[in-house]
């Protein structure tokens, strides 16, 4: 018996040894494709993906809302992906389907809060499956454009989440 939970025990640090050789090989791979001036940090078990770069940052599969964006996000979603540049920042985040129509209404009202000059769509597209994709989306010249719509949510199958992404400029 101890034995095989010396085995079982091996076997554990063997892969994990591989897996942390297989996200260092990865991120290598990355850094040397952005031509060396690029910081990698890859989490195989999350899945999220970070790249630091002098003119730049993007965050694949989660991180965090930067201090100070200039749109809030109601409580309850998780980040999707994060990219700041210089020149701006574009935040996406994944709600519960179910929340679409609460999304709505809140960007509704909070851009109504802001004044100034502001342009609005919506759409809805029937997929042919009983089922219709939808979107509503407000922008304030190319400064800030922010968007609700059905989703496909990273790591999940199927339209099952509602996302809200927002890209502003400087």
């Amino acid at each position: 018996m101890r034995r095989i939970a010396a085995l079982v025990a091996i076997v554990a640090l063997l892969a994990a040894a591989c897996q942390a050789a297989s996200e260092q090989l990865t991120e290598q791979i990355i850094e040397q494709s952005a031509g060396g001036d690029a910081d990698v940090d890859l989490d195989l078990d999350t899945g999220q993906v970070s790249i630091q770069t002098e003119d730049g940052s993007i965050s694949v599969g989660g991180g965090e809302v930067p201090a100070g964006f200039p749109v809030p996000f109601p409580d309850g979603g998780s980040v999707q992906s994060v990219f700041q540049s210089d020149d701006g920042a574009s935040v996406s985040m994944a709600y519960p389907r179910d929340r679409y129509e609460d999304l709505v209404a809140y960007y509704t009202d909070w851009v109504a809060s802001q004044g100034g000059e502001w342009s609005t769509s919506s759409f809805t597209n029937d997929t042919g499956d009983g089922d219709a994709i939808r979107g509503t989306s407000w922008w304030q010249g190319s400064d800030l454009n922010l968007g609700v719509t059905d989703c496909y949510a990273v790591g999940n199958e199927g339209l099952d989440s509602a996302c809200v992404s927002v890209l502003t400029s400087e």
